[in-house]
């Protein structure tokens, strides 16, 4: 039998081989009674205002109170008010609010094209403070929902917290050997890492850079040279990982950018005695603003130390580096 601390280990470990991603913190609801099938998860926004009736503070086509008998629809998929919301809602997580009263009402949040139901979603009354209430509604087909309000005359503000779509779960238990199987055939993903601003003249011809401000490399008028680490990640699950290619990126500069390499030494390489060097080069003069992708040779790739080597004439100022490591 698999204790639950060993499953829930599993489970972490085996991710997108065997859950079913729910995007941006989904979650859904498990029934025992239903082992899989189309249901609904929950997706979380960050809070937008989707509805303000009032005329000094108006969201949404509406300006002015909902009156005595009033319905107003309200279109949710797409970019209205302040929210963008999918056109695979079914339904949305609301925060709705009264203001302003004139009379003792209720006011009711239903879908668009269906029958008003009895219930109320809020109570609002004259004299009484701002209060949200929380609401949950679904959508017509076309992504609408109706607000209604009994009597008197009122401001309504709907802001929207998250959405439900719908989504084929598959909830069946694993067997331990079908989940050691999933985890064993998933491909790992690329990393992409980060590299920092750790320049370091290079001596030889041409000269080094002369000095570093603010990641940029300060060369003159005769071009200098200079050169990064590339640190990969260490072996995961596994898995060795090498590198694949670099991405940089050089901020608006006086200088150019004459030419730019990924250095791959050879040390503690087995068959490789001498040690040598090779490079996978861009020789494409960069003279404007803007984010380049280096592709490392296999050969490149497969060396156990990595430099990024960059010679430039003027001053050039470089705003991002990163390097892509995949699973050898």
């Amino acid at each position: 039998m698999i204790t639950r601390p060993l499953l829930r280990t599993r489970w972490a470990a085996i991710g997108a081989a065997v859950a079913v991603t729910l995007g941006a913190g989904g979650l859904a609801v498990v029934d025992a009674a239903v082992t899989s099938g189309e249901r609904t998860v929950f997706v979380p926004l960050t809070p937008c205002r989707l509805v303000d009736t009032r005329s000094s503070s108006s969201v949404g086509p509406k300006t002015s109170p909902l009156g005595p008998g009033d319905t107003h629809t309200v279109t949710a998929h797409g970019t209205n008010g302040k929210c963008t919301i999918p056109a695979d809602a079914v339904a949305l997580s609301l925060n709705v609010t009264a203001i302003g009263a004139t009379a003792g009402s209720f006011l009711t949040v239903w879908p668009a094209g269906t029958d008003r139901p009895d219930g109320s979603s809020l109570n609002p009354s004259p004299g009484q403070p701002p209060t949200p209430n929380a609401v949950t509604t679904d959508l017509s087909v076309d992504g609408r929902f109706n607000i209604f309000n009994l009597q008197g005359s009122v401001d309504v503000l709907v802001d929207v917290n998250g959405y439900y779509a719908d989504h084929n779960h598959d909830d069946r238990y694993y067997t331990e050997a079908e989940v050691d199987s999933l985890i064993a055939s998933a491909a790992p993903s690329p990393i992409v890492m980060s590299q920092g601003f750790d320049w370091v003249s290079n001596g030889g011809n041409p000269s080094t850079v002369g000095a570093f401000e603010n990641a940029t490399l300060i060369s003159g008028g005769l071009g200098g040279t200079a050169h990064l680490s590339l640190t990969g990640p260490a072996m995961i699950a596994g898995n060795a990982y090498v590198l694949t290619s670099v991405r940089y990126c050089v901020s608006d500069t006086s200088g150019t950018v004459a030419e730019i390499s990924i250095i791959g030494l050879g040390n503690e390489i087995p068959g490789d005695p001498d040690e040598l060097a090779i490079e996978s080069k861009d020789t494409t003069d960069r003279t404007t603003a803007g984010c380049f992708t280096i592709v490392a040779g296999p050969e490149v790739g497969s060396r156990s130390a990595h430099h990024l080597m960059l010679f430039a004439v003027g001053d050039v100022q470089v705003a991002e580096v990163t390097a892509t490591w995949t699973a050898a």
